[in-house]
């Protein structure tokens, strides 16, 4: 991820927002889950995007007494927790005017998507918030190839192919697991 500098993020405050921008004032913090989640799904991978804390719709930084240190805390015990798989972001404060807001910079994630909240699956009679393995097969699950070779898994199948010898092989076992197979 490329650096930003806090005169870049000073022009970034000031333009509209974009794709890439939104400004929140400190007492609007219902919305910042969805912004991170947000940008971690869209923004291309690596690429900054940034959420400005304390700032105004107009692009200047709201007069307030909040401790940024504090703010900072708060922002990640809400995030923490709630996004899934966990969204990787940085806080810089920056200041104009003789005032402070925060900046929370959110790369594009290569670990899209994310959700604004945990995926739950069923164990037997109970629900459990599903784990990395259990998380990344329902995602396989979507796509088409994956899909269909996890129906097979379990089964005995059979394999024919020709090898770079011209001769046949042919294998026949069960699928255990999605790692046997390469699609």
């Amino acid at each position: 991820m490329s650096e930003l500098t806090e005169n870049d993020l000073l022009t970034r405050l000031r333009n509209p927002e974009d794709t890439f921008v939104e400004r929140k004032t400190i007492a609007d913090g219902r919305d910042w889950l969805k912004t991170v989640v947000a940008f971690a799904n869209s923004t291309p991978v690596g690429h900054p995007a940034v959420l400005f804390i304390g700032a105004k719709n107009d692009g200047t930084i709201e007069a307030h007494t909040q401790d940024l240190d504090s703010l900072q805390k708060k922002f990640s015990s809400r995030i923490k927790d709630k996004a899934f798989p966990p969204v990787y972001y940085l806080f810089k404060v920056i200041g104009d005017s003789g005032k402070q807001c925060l900046a929370v910079i959110v790369p594009g994630s290569e670990n899209r998507p994310h959700f604004s909240g945990q995926s739950y699956v069923r164990e037997g009679s109970k629900t459990v918030v599903a784990s990395q393995p259990q998380f990344d097969r329902l995602i396989a699950e979507r796509q088409a190839k994956p899909y269909k070779i996890l129906r097979w898994k379990g089964k005995y199948v059979s394999v024919h192919y020709m090898n770079p010898g011209g001769r046949q092989i042919m294998m026949i076992g069960p699928i255990a697991s999605r790692d046997q197979l390469t699609v």
